[in-house]
């Protein structure tokens, strides 16, 4: 069975756009219909229960928040798309995959497609071989030419390979070599704190070291989110901020 998207959108121009980037780039999910106003959308999302919609949110006859609040659950995930950056808030209260300001690139809509579909990576030992959700990963810490996966909710697990190995691999995955010794799902960061001796605060309570060289590049990191509240001068707290602006981890 194919998985399903959708298409809530009310310009001409930008539905022909997402309608070939699914096309070229996802052939193997269905474009299950498109819709351009409220009552078509929520009719379209009922009958063909889709995976995924793309939703724009202001419609000429109506808002896409009224669609949702008629639907009895949200079983589906949403990238949403919109000129008004004001709505992201609450566009990720909403079952939100991403929240993509128009014009977006190609690159930007098709990353976002991706993510509902979870990445897995194979880890081998020489007891077994592990498949992991890349989701599930919290840091990679390197022991000489070892590297030890911290995953969460299951035992640590050593792998033959140097960190370089998994830093290279894992780099458009939003991980990012912070220090020397160590590799850090960058969705998994609790707080940075910042000083002479930085370091993430992980949402497992662990604290990872931030090496001198890579603190420009973390502080980056969070110069890409936006609306975020700073607790105390020197703590970015990551579980209050509200949007995530497609960043580069490549470029950590």
């Amino acid at each position: 069975m194919h998985t399903k998207i959708v298409i809530i959108e009310d310009d001409s121009a930008a539905l022909e756009n997402a309608k070939s980037i699914i096309q070229e780039f996802f052939p193997g999910l269905e474009l299950a219909g498109t819709a351009d106003n409220p009552e078509a959308a929520l009719e379209l999302i009922k009958k063909v229960a889709p995976s995924i919609a793309i939703f724009d949110i202001n419609l000429k006859k109506g808002n896409a928040f009224e669609i949702i609040e008629q639907l009895p659950e949200i079983n589906f995930q949403i990238v949403w798309t919109t000129a008004y950056e004001q709505y992201a808030i609450q566009a990720f209260r909403i079952s939100a995959v991403d929240f993509l300001l128009k014009p977006y690139k190609t690159s930007d809509l098709v990353k976002s497609i991706q993510k509902p579909e979870e990445k897995k990576i194979s880890l081998h030992t020489n007891e077994a071989l592990h498949i992991v959700n890349l989701n599930e990963i919290v840091y990679c810490k390197s022991e000489d030419n070892y590297t030890i996966f911290t995953i969460e909710n299951s035992p640590p697990i050593m792998v033959s390979k140097p960190l370089k190995n998994y830093a290279s691999l894992l780099k458009f995955d939003h991980f990012c070599r912070v220090h020397q010794s160590y590799l850090v799902n960058l969705s998994k960061i609790k707080q940075f704190k910042k000083g002479k001796n930085s370091y993430l605060v992980m949402q497992n309570k662990e604290k990872i070291p931030v090496s001198k060289g890579m603190r420009n590049q973390v502080v980056e990191y969070f110069n890409q989110l936006k609306h975020c509240i700073l607790d105390q001068p020197h703590h970015i707290n990551v579980e209050r901020c509200q949007i995530l602006i497609h960043s580069s981890a490549a470029h950590l």
